[in-house]
């Protein structure tokens, strides 16, 4: 599942801790750290990236989720 504007990550954890394989993509810098701090907390894998869905397509990333 991709979760473009993941921000400090609210819709990421509750799709990992249902099992999905989670990527969230900010393009505020600042949310990243945050997000990931709190996910490591909840002892969650989360992938996250700072970026934007224009960035993830140039890189030719796919997701059956967005």
């Amino acid at each position: 599942i991709l979760d473009i504007g993941c921000g400090g990550g609210l819709l990421c954890e509750p799709m990992a801790r249902l099992g999905a394989e989670v990527t969230g993509v900010d393009a505020a810098k600042k949310n990243i750290p945050i997000a990931q701090a709190h996910a490591m907390q909840s002892e969650l894998t989360i992938d996250y990236r700072v970026g934007t869905a224009e960035e993830l397509v140039t890189q030719g990333e796919v997701f059956d989720i967005v």
